[in-house]
């Protein structure tokens, strides 16, 4: 039996699974991450407020992002629009003289949307495995592979992993609490990685370690430092497909 056979078509009270959905995403998340998934202990994931992932007005274009001020001047509105849309919007205003409007920033992640998991991976040789495909957050080197392939490239076929989003919220990134930090799959440790004891590493500062550890080398603009605007969202899983399923 694999490691997540437990997760296999889960369908919690009052999931949409099986039912008609708002929209499908993919979303890529870390070797990392995607253990803390199958784990059961990562139920959250924050992305920073860009154009690829953002709406402005209603509208999504990267030319709409220009000189949009995403700093401590922005302002957060948990909704619903004037028009009745949920939120929650992010308010920001244009760095320009003559650009007297508030702009509402939405993300094009809502509640009840799916999302599939696009990791790491390698098609198998037939000649070891079994499964046609391997996952690098299974196996760093399982026999017969020679080539990972960038999560970019996972089609939709090959995603074992779907999410249901249940909250979308919008914060600075240095908001997250200790409860979320270890929503988002880490936990208090030494700083030598032993188990946490009176001289320790709160979740929160595991959090913010690793933060600038895979956002930072991104992009510095996005370090913890800057405390950049994100959207946070909360998800449970809903669907973890077996290796006989996908062969």
């Amino acid at each position: 039996m694999t490691t997540y056979d437990f997760l296999v078509s889960v369908s919690p009270p009052h999931s949409t699974i099986g039912k008609a959905i708002r929209a499908l995403h993919p979303i890529i998340f870390s070797g990392e991450s995607v253990r803390a998934i199958l784990a059961g202990t990562k139920t959250q994931t924050r992305r920073t407020v860009s154009s690829g992932n953002s709406l402005v007005d209603g509208r999504g274009s990267p030319s709409l992002f220009v000189n949009l001020r995403l700093d401590e001047t922005a302002v957060v509105d948990r909704g619903p629009s004037p028009v009745g849309n949920p939120g929650p919007y992010l308010k920001a205003q244009r760095d320009e003289d003559d650009d007297v409007f508030v702009h509402r920033l939405s993300t094009k992640w809502q509640v009840g949307d799916h999302l599939w998991v696009k990791e790491t991976w390698a098609e198998a040789d037939g000649r070891y495995s079994s499964v046609p495909i391997c996952y690098r957050a299974d196996d760093e080197k399982p026999r017969g592979v020679f080539r990972w392939r960038s999560p970019l490239f996972m089609p939709r076929e090959w995603s074992r992993i779907t999410l249901e989003i249940t909250e979308v919220r919008v914060q600075r990134v240095q908001d997250i609490t200790e409860e979320d930090a270890e929503a988002e799959g880490y936990s208090a440790t030494r700083s030598h990685g032993h188990p946490a004891g009176d001289d320790c590493l709160s979740a929160h500062e595991v959090y913010q370690d690793a933060w600038d550890r895979i956002n930072g080398a991104r992009d510095r603009a996005f370090l913890w430092k800057f405390n950049p605007w994100v959207w946070t969202l909360s998800f449970r899983v809903g669907q973890v497909l077996r290796e006989h399923q996908r062969a």
